[in-house]
């Protein structure tokens, strides 16, 4: 983050370097949100053709693990090798879960026609 990426209450992502995406579908959210007990699993990356191009070959990994108490999210990035964890508690964790459940029950709705 550079000095001028955060000014007063706003953050500006350009003056950010992006460190890891990571996809969950619809699929890997509802059974996040759904299975009861303590559960961990790969996210499954959905594409349509496999066309044998490298960046197909290194999408980041995704792993979500659950337990009472929190939901914690790993994004393995396999270009850089580098891991990135980060573990919803309290609030954050409720925010997460209504993220989550927004994808298979309203997030079609975000799409658009072009």
């Amino acid at each position: 983050m550079t000095p001028e990426a955060i000014q007063g209450n706003v953050i500006f992502l350009q003056s950010m370097k992006l460190l890891v995406s990571g996809t969950i579908y619809p699929a890997s959210a509802f059974k996040i949100l759904n299975i009861d007990g303590n559960i961990k699993f790969t996210c499954i990356e959905q594409l349509v053709t496999n066309t044998g191009a490298n960046w197909q070959k290194v999408r980041p990994v995704v792993q979500l693990e659950k337990n009472n108490d929190y939901i914690s999210l790993n994004i393995h990035n396999r270009q850089t090798n580098n891991v990135f964890y980060y573990k919803f508690e309290t609030w954050q964790l409720k925010a997460f879960q209504s993220a989550l459940k927004l994808t298979y029950t309203n997030g079609l709705n975000l799409r658009s026609n072009i």
